[in-house]
């Protein structure tokens, strides 16, 4: 009986790379956070909101959440938990992105928000394509991270397999 042997392959190389890159690429992006459109004039409803640590025990760390319930442009509620970005797609074109904590206010006929990223910022309600609210999502970073720790080894594998000589 021979013993198995590996021998690296220059096609296979390239290939392995491009798998790894996307991979990256999805733990990175693919996941994690969740956008909702909301209402723009919903928005001084999420200031406030807060995300801490209240509690510790052994290994794990108890985390108090507020949840606001806002209103959709079909009319529909949804719930948005903590402190989330904000986006704003004006009818331009331009986006106006505002990093948690935002703090947001309506002025008659205008929305009033500033944020650690960006100045307080005033835009007519008229001016605003859409509002989008981005928040944690933990149920996706969960399947991520289990489809992630199972990739691995079976990409790891096909190319033991696909490399092995007999």
């Amino acid at each position: 009986m021979r013993p198995i042997t590996f021998a690296a392959s220059a096609h296979r190389g390239p290939w392995l790379k491009r798998i790894a890159a996307g991979l990256s690429f999805l733990y990175v992006f693919g996941g994690c956070y969740s956008a909702e459109q909301i209402k723009p004039a919903e928005l001084p409803k999420l200031n406030g909101g807060f995300s801490e640590p209240i509690a510790r025990t052994g290994n794990t760390t108890v985390v108090a959440v507020s949840v606001a319930r806002v209103e959709r442009p079909d009319g529909t509620l949804t719930e948005v938990r903590g402190r989330p970005d904000v986006e704003l797609t004006l009818r331009s074109g331009e986006t106006l992105t505002f990093g948690a904590p935002v703090l947001s206010e309506a002025e008659d006929d205008a929305l009033v928000l500033r944020s650690e990223n960006r100045a307080k910022t005033r835009v007519l309600f008229s001016n605003i394509e859409k509002a989008e609210v981005t928040q944690y999502d933990g149920t996706k970073t969960v399947l991520l991270m289990t489809g992630f720790a199972l990739a691995i080894p079976l990409i790891t594998l096909g190319v033991l397999v696909g490399t092995a000589k007999r």
